[in-house]
């Protein structure tokens, strides 16, 4: 079962969809808008948001003017991933690597014949796991609020990563506490884990608030 929204500016896009899914026989349950009549989409994102996150539509497909604000208004639901497509690699790029779970489109700058033919890509297209998962649940931590990170040394590189080592739990305890942000936790940690980082870092380290000199 998949989920349409769109507001006034996605209306003739939703239109072209709805028809080729019915000649596809997809079901799918309409949220509305149904008419040009001017409303505010955050409702219609909203409401394909929820019912995508809830499980009771699998997938959701939304239109507005351009895609943008009413794509914003979707992920603002916890565990949307709506994703603004303009071209084919878009439409197979966003399922396939970042395993979106609403497409968005704009009326105002898609044609119905792109708009059915990304909506088809999305629609047939499988996700890719590997690598891809493990970006994915970085960002199902930052929805969480979980997500930290660490910057490591690697051949003179700057390697991301989002596992903390046991020796240093009290280090980041203290930040926690003292309401670090993503960046402080960074600085602190990257000097923690790897002294060579000490001179390489010592501008961002400068930029530390006096509290974290006495950790």
């Amino acid at each position: 079962m998949l989920a349409l929204g769109c507001d006034h500016g996605g209306y003739n896009l939703i239109c072209a969809i709805k028809k080729y899914l019915d000649e596809k026989g997809i079901e799918y349950k309409d949220f509305g808008t149904y008419s040009t009549d001017s409303v505010d989409y955050p409702v219609y994102g909203y409401k394909v948001a929820k019912a995508v996150a809830s499980g009771e539509c699998e997938l959701g497909i939304l239109c507005c003017g351009t895609g943008i604000g009413i794509s914003m208004a979707a992920n603002k639901v916890k565990g949307i991933r709506a994703a603004v497509v303009s071209n084919e690699f878009c439409a197979e790029m966003t399922r396939r690597h970042n395993h979106a779970n609403i497409l968005c489109m704009g009326g105002r700058v898609t044609s119905e014949e792109d708009a059915v033919k990304f909506t088809e890509i999305f629609l047939n297209t499988p996700e890719e796991g590997d690598r891809h998962l493990k970006r994915l649940a970085m960002i199902d931590e930052i929805e969480a609020g979980t997500f930290m990170f660490a910057a490591a040394a690697t051949k003179g590189d700057v390697m991301v990563k989002n596992v903390i080592p046991k020796h240093l739990e009290p280090i980041t305890s203290k930040l926690e506490k003292a309401g670090a942000t993503v960046e402080e936790f960074d600085d602190v940690l990257a000097v923690n884990l790897r002294p060579a980082f000490v001179a390489a870092r010592t501008l961002a380290i400068h930029r530390l608030p006096k509290r974290f000199f006495q950790i």
